[in-house]
């Protein structure tokens, strides 16, 4: 027996748009630098179940772009990926971006392909770069400007006798043999970024409950 998908849609539809509302109010109160991990969690359900109930129903593109999305809040939940002010601008990016292509495909329009390729590849990028190592620090001391000691200039004996007496006459005091090189001054080291404070979430269990149940109707029928 062949089970009828489209008679779930309205349900999915409905539960989605009501989990991104839920996904779209903990984001704006997510902590820069310091966020909530029961918060983050909240927020990477929500694109866990749009992912898993957009697979189901056939729906690729958003099941696509949650992955996405999906993985870069996995990468914050474990510590892996600091959440700074860029990337909460992508994550609200990203509900919005989700609310536009689930709108399309329940009236049957097609999805704004530009927009969700840019912001899927902001988000990938995103993932790529959180181990890139950071630029030298400006207190550093750098060897390139250290200036090189002139050449000697070979002096025959007899005259290096004669220079040696003469240099000691004229000298009130004991000499130093040089002077320490430039590079071996070190510069003051850079005081460290500070994070930010945090704030906090709320659950959206809805579409995931539905989904689960969904799938165990489907394979039941199936």
């Amino acid at each position: 027996m062949t089970l009828d998908l489209t008679q779930f849609h309205g349900v999915f539809f409905e539960e989605s748009f009501e989990a991104l509302d839920s996904m779209e109010s903990a984001l704006l109160k997510l902590d820069i630098g310091a966020p909530d991990p029961e918060r983050i969690n909240t927020i990477f359900r929500v694109a866990h179940s749009i992912k898993g109930g957009s697979a189901t129903f056939g729906f690729k593109e958003i099941a696509s772009f949650t992955h996405s999305l999906e993985t870069m809040l996995d990468e914050m939940r474990s510590g892996r990926m600091q959440v700074t002010q860029a990337i909460s601008n992508i994550l609200l990016k990203s509900v919005d971006v989700m609310r536009a292509m689930l709108r399309a495909v329940q009236n049957n329009q097609p999805i704004d392909a530009q927009s969700v390729a840019d912001l899927q590849f902001d988000l990938e990028l995103a993932i790529a770069q959180k181990d890139a190592p950071s630029a030298a620090p400006a207190g550093a001391p750098a060897v390139a400007d250290a200036q090189p000691s002139a050449a000697p200039v070979a002096v025959a004996p007899d005259a290096a006798d004669s220079i040696a007496a003469a240099s000691t006459a004229a000298a009130p005091g004991p000499t130093t043999s040089g002077t320490p090189p430039r590079w071996a001054a070190s510069g003051p080291s850079p005081s460290p970024v500070r994070p930010r404070p945090s704030r906090r979430s709320s659950p959206a269990g809805g579409l995931r409950r539905f989904t689960e149940w969904f799938v165990g109707r489907a394979s039941a029928g199936s």
